[in-house]
């Protein structure tokens, strides 16, 4: 998946057998992150009243990342969960 707001900003989102990548970039630096498929996790954080937006946070491994930041709420939904299906099943996953 590519997520693009803008022509200068980008987020990237690449899922293999072994690797979930995520490359990001504000028009000035591009940052990546991975992880193994298998130890990440997708959540959904509720606005709270000091953060009135709904994040899409990846973790894994005590890390976390967040993507989507300018989607809308209905579109982070969508994303994380095609992201949940395309994820392989971990055994502590239900």
């Amino acid at each position: 998946w590519q997520i693009a707001r803008y022509q200068q900003r980008f987020e990237e989102i690449r899922l293999t057998e072994d690797r979930l990548v995520i490359t990001a970039s504000d028009g000035r630096a591009a940052k990546q992150w991975d992880a193994h498929p298998a130890w990440v996790t997708v959540s959904l954080c509720p606005p709270s009243p000091r953060q009135r937006r709904q994040k899409l946070l990846i973790c894994s491994r005590g890390h976390r990342v967040e993507i989507g930041s300018f989607l809308s709420g209905d579109e982070k939904t969508e994303l994380a969960e095609r992201l949940r299906r395309q994820l392989p099943r971990a055994p502590f996953r239900r």
